[in-house]
């Protein structure tokens, strides 16, 4: 299982997701989370976020959009003032 971790108005969220691999077949409900996860990260990259992913070993990489090869994808959102 993968998650999408995010900060928001209420504090940190999550957002689960099953993470894919070639020949994944998914269950209506397994879709349904992956669309919600891919939602979470395209809005997040619409207000200007960065996007990374990480694997099961620890590596880490930005990445341009959602993928659910990844373990965990972690949205640090554009921090204002100084």
């Amino acid at each position: 299982m993968g998650s999408v971790a995010f900060m928001n108005q209420r504090g940190h969220d999550q957002t689960d997701y099953p993470t894919l691999t070639v020949g994944t077949e998914l269950t209506a409900d397994q879709r349904a989370a992956v669309a919600a996860a891919e939602h979470v990260v395209r809005e997040a990259q619409e207000r200007g976020a960065s996007i990374f992913g990480k694997t099961a070993d620890g590596q880490s990489t930005r990445l341009d959009g959602f993928d659910a090869t990844y373990e965990q994808i972690v949205i640090v959102p554009i921090m204002a003032g100084g």
